[in-house]
């Protein structure tokens, strides 16, 4: 008997999750790691666009 496929597909009315963490990912970026006084590392990282 062979094995089931899992669907890994994702949906059309489920893509506000993937949003919604994007967003929020952004949000974060935006008001507590673009500023110096985070580190010198977190900035060399937010100016690179990397983190």
């Amino acid at each position: 008997m062979p094995a089931s496929k899992m669907d890994y597909s994702i949906k059309p009315d489920e893509t506000w999750i993937i949003k919604a963490i994007a967003i929020m990912a952004m949000l974060l970026h935006h008001l507590f790691l673009a500023g110096p006084e985070y580190g010198q590392v977190a900035y060399v990282l937010a100016r690179a666009g990397i983190f």
